[in-house]
């Protein structure tokens, strides 16, 4: 799911237009839209983060305690910083 700006613009409160339930969903939208995208924007600096360990060689290195970082883990998070123990 990718997060547009204009899924980020501020909820107009025309009171004739909507009715309240209506206005309280449209900020509650808002609120997980802006959750979403920030969530989305830390998991691409990780991923990135990835990539470069890739190309310095130190891709599954954990950056806590220095050990290897299981494959399963990973597998399933190939953004994973950090070994299960350190998490």
């Amino acid at each position: 799911m990718i997060v547009t700006d204009e899924a980020l613009r501020p909820v107009e409160l025309d009171q004739t237009a909507v009715g309240r339930l209506s206005r309280i969903d449209s900020l509650q939208n808002q609120g997980l839209t802006k959750n979403l995208r920030e969530r989305e924007q830390v998991k691409l600096a990780l991923l990135g983060d990835a990539i470069r360990k890739m190309e310095n060689g130190d891709y599954g290195t954990c950056d806590g305690c220095g050990g290897q970082i299981p494959f399963e883990r990973l597998f399933v998070f190939p953004e994973a910083p950090v070994c299960a123990a350190c998490s």
